[in-house]
């Protein structure tokens, strides 16, 4: 799992094919818990691994403790994955949605990036997708 940040604007996630290990979500979580307020805005890309049940539970937790304010975005070119954020998308009131890879321009306009830091955002996600060995989102 690889993240950092567009300081101010979006902490930038990336799964690899492997499913996360608990000290890297453990870490991711602690993250967010830490940001919150300042950067309420998540975007993710897996190519389908995804958390554990236990994971996901530390994650409605970390949620709550973080004060509910976070918007996620999940980019998967993986249906079933798509279908799992659907549903988990209620636990989160909401503030979590899936969207396939071709749909990038819609996952930051759900998320609220303002216009001047797309392309920041893009640009790690690009990096990061290119470190943890995973193929480049289509072009817009």
């Amino acid at each position: 799992m690889y993240m950092d940040q567009v300081p101010g604007v979006a902490v930038v996630i990336v799964h690899t094919d492997e499913p996360p290990s608990d000290e890297d979500w453990d870490a991711h979580l602690e993250l967010l818990v830490s940001l919150a307020g300042a950067v309420d805005r998540v975007l993710v890309y897996t190519g389908g691994a995804g958390p554990s049940v236990a994971q996901r539970r530390r994650t409605n937790e970390a949620f709550v403790r973080a004060g509910g304010t976070g918007v996620s975005a999940i980019l998967t070119p993986s249906r079933m994955v798509r279908g799992i954020v659907k549903a988990f998308s209620w636990a989160m009131q909401g503030q979590m949605r899936a969207f396939a890879p071709s749909e990038f321009r819609r996952a930051v306009d759900f998320l609220g990036v303002p216009a001047d830091d797309i392309a920041p955002v893009r640009a790690l996600l690009d990096a990061l997708l290119e470190r943890a060995g995973q193929a480049p989102l289509p072009p817009e």
